[in-house]
């Protein structure tokens, strides 16, 4: 596996520095380089954690140090917080979507890890001491602030960006990708990691897609949809797939909040009319159980 070391350390001036090693797969020699920036003071626990994720997203998202386009398929992450470790414990996130930490502000800023990098290694490790092939600068990098990095995907029919959460990342694993129904749809403990990285991809295609429409609810599906994901949602269909994404707006932006499978038997949202001989039915009542 290609390896991406990182330690934090917080300087004299109160400011974190994040050191990194990129050592692919194979090489003896790795890149190493630093980040330098400082964590707001609203974050008063775990902040070298919190640093070290932060470093974590730079390297990954911004800079790319694994490759453009990859996600974690490959990649071992070798960080220095037990508590990241905890956060992104494979097994407790494919049961309970929260991995083992009780630190909230460590599982929420790891949630970049836990979504789009699901597939990616992480463990805690030592700091190899190794001579290196290269030596990038340290680079001055945006502060940590009150909010945490939130990975978004482009949505022309929203005319936003959207964030994918773990609830429904897990949702489409298990409705979408594994068929699963209600009795089963929590514990995936037996599923590939890959998965996870396949259902990324996955959104990352269907946001852009045309096929991607705006759904309205049944009334009575509406009032109880409200009642559980607010009345600021939008409810996107994507017909090819048969697939309801109910899209809410959180303190940062829009968050895909679930994913659901339409089914034939519980309908839920209004279709098109269409003609049955001379007659014209309501597209919704084919769903029906005959």
């Amino acid at each position: 596996m290609d390896k991406l070391f990182t330690r934090v350390s917080e300087r004299a001036t109160g400011a974190f520095l994040v050191e990194w090693q990129w050592l692919p797969h194979g090489a003896a020699q790795p890149t190493v380089g630093s980040l330098s920036f400082e964590v707001d003071a609203y974050h008063k626990d775990d902040r070298g954690a919190l640093a070290e994720l932060k470093g974590l997203y730079y390297l990954l998202e911004h800079k790319h140090v694994h490759g453009e386009r990859r996600l974690g398929n490959g990649v071992k992450l070798c960080v220095s917080s037990g508590a990241i470790r905890k956060a992104l414990a494979k097994n407790a996130l494919k049961k309970t979507m929260s991995g083992k930490t009780d630190k909230a502000a460590v599982a929420n800023a790891a949630t970049f890890l836990a979504t789009k990098y699901f597939e990616a290694t992480v463990e805690v490790a030592r700091w190899p001491e190794m001579t290196p092939k290269s030596v990038v600068p340290c680079e001055e990098v945006e502060d940590l602030g009150r909010q945490f990095d939130r990975i978004t995907i482009d949505c022309p029919l929203l005319g936003e960006s959207v964030s994918l959460s773990r609830h429904a990342m897990h949702r489409y694993v298990a409705r979408i990708d594994q068929k699963r129904d209600k009795l089963d749809e929590s514990d995936l403990s037996s599923v590939a990691d890959a998965r996870w990285t396949a259902a990324w991809r996955w959104f990352a295609r269907i946001f852009p897609n045309p096929s991607l429409v705006r759904a309205e609810l049944l009334p009575k599906v509406k009032a109880k949809f409200e009642a559980k994901y607010g009345k600021d949602c939008h409810y996107l269909h994507f017909q090819d797939a048969g697939v309801l994404l109910v899209v809410r707006r959180d303190s940062v932006g829009l968050i895909v909040a679930t994913v659901i499978r339409l089914s034939p038997y519980e309908p839920l949202i209004v279709l098109p009319d269409y003609m049955v001989g001379q007659g014209l039915v309501k597209g919704h009542l084919h769903l029906s159980r005959k």
